[in-house]
């Protein structure tokens, strides 16, 4: 099942992951990790979720960093 662009669900999806991306860049140490582990975490779901291959999922992901350190 794709995520369509402008649903309530892509927000929701789309806030969160801009929720993580800012906690990340603003903390340091143990804190940030467990960010970056959050990041890795919604991007695995998102993927498992909607697909490996669902481009707005990518674009999410890509925007925010949620699967790099």
């Amino acid at each position: 099942m794709a995520l369509v662009n402008g649903s309530n669900e892509y927000w929701k999806v789309y806030d969160h992951a801009e929720r993580i991306y800012r906690k990340k860049c603003n903390t340091y140490g143990s804190e940030h990790d467990e960010w970056v582990e959050r990041g890795k975490n919604l991007a695995d779901q998102l993927r498992e979720k909607h697909g490996y291959g669902d481009s707005e999922v990518e674009s999410i992901i890509d925007k925010y960093y949620l699967d790099r350190d």
